[in-house]
């Protein structure tokens, strides 16, 4: 079945409020940012973003895996894998 593109980006723009309102409701209060092992700065928008991301996606197109900065590492061969 192919993807209907026009309303992906529909779906795609609405995920991208949904994890914009759930960075605002962050930094509307005291936040910590924290250093990742290589030293780049990670907060709880950050990870609230990401959430709200990869789970509307995986619900959205779950044949379409998520890669993501927030999701730690995967491997060079599960990721070949992906078709």
């Amino acid at each position: 079945m192919a993807l209907d593109l026009n309303a992906l980006a529909h779906d795609c723009v609405a995920i991208a409020r949904r994890a914009g309102s759930a960075i605002l409701t962050i930094y509307e209060q005291d936040f910590e940012v924290i250093s990742k092992a290589d030293d780049s700065p990670l907060t709880q928008a950050d990870l609230a973003s990401h959430r709200v991301i990869v789970k509307a996606l995986g619900e959205l197109t779950p044949e379409i895996p998520v890669l993501s900065e927030e999701s730690g590492h995967i491997s060079d061969e599960e990721r070949l894998s992906w078709s």
